[in-house]
């Protein structure tokens, strides 16, 4: 029919996000540079062979990945307060008024390893054990404050040249909420931790997040040097 609507879909920005990975480091650790420009997160240089990886960069040196995370994954939740103002003589507000804004990362890690122990318990990476498999032992105690965290995030959707990354970044995070540690038979020992996000001073900027990869057609430009935060 002439006035039918017509629809073009195609469904590959569809995302599922099966492979992803979790890193995090101190805020304003010396010797890791944090990019703040989306194209900074991805290998762009055509080199050799001629067409780049599009492929993210990895974690920078010093940056501890955290291990398995439950099939929850990641949950990025964002809420606005705002107070309404009314009057008399109307039954809908006259005006509204944005008070706040707040955002916090959730997930849950699947693995009782010496990093999330260390993460439990409060302490900055820089305290953290060498590597996630060692042994390890933590004494929770008074605390006056939590740490600053950088969160690294990267996940993959769909495989060799349909392959879709996301590189995420929270700039400046603290852990604002931690779930219950249950500990039987049936279920495996988790960690469940909610990092708020908040605005880096250096940067004006508190989240970062990009997507490119060989899946698609236009790439993100190369990118010029990258600032640094902390």
């Amino acid at each position: 029919m002439a006035d039918e609507l017509e629809i073009s879909l195609t469904g590959t920005r569809v995302r599922k996000w099966g492979r992803m990975k979790v890193g995090i480091s101190d805020y304003g650790a010396k010797g890791i540079a944090v990019p703040t420009a989306n194209a900074d997160l991805f290998d762009l240089t055509a080199v050799s062979p001629a067409v780049p990886s599009y492929k993210p960069k990895a974690f920078p040196a010093g940056v501890k990945e955290l291990g398995y995370l439950m099939t929850s994954g990641i949950v990025d939740a964002k809420s606005v307060s705002s107070n309404t103002t009314q009057m008399l003589q109307s039954l809908t507000p006259v005006r509204t008024d944005v008070e706040s804004i707040e955002q916090t990362v959730q997930m849950v890690f699947g693995e009782a390893n010496a990093y999330t122990a260390a993460l439990r318990a409060g302490l900055p990476v820089s305290e953290w054990a060498s590597t996630k498999d060692d042994a390890w032992a933590v004494a929770e105690g008074e605390a006056d404050d939590l740490p600053w965290y950088v969160l690294w995030l990267q996940g993959v959707d769909g495989i060799g040249t349909n392959a879709i990354y996301r590189y995420e970044i929270g700039l400046r995070c603290q852990v604002t909420a931690f779930d219950n540690r249950t500990m039987n038979r049936s279920d495996p020992e988790s960690f469940g931790v909610t990092f708020g996000l908040f605005l880096d001073p250096t940067t004006k900027k508190s989240y970062v997040r990009a997507e490119d990869g060989p899946g698609y057609t236009n790439h993100l430009q190369v990118p010029t040097l990258p600032a640094q935060a902390g």
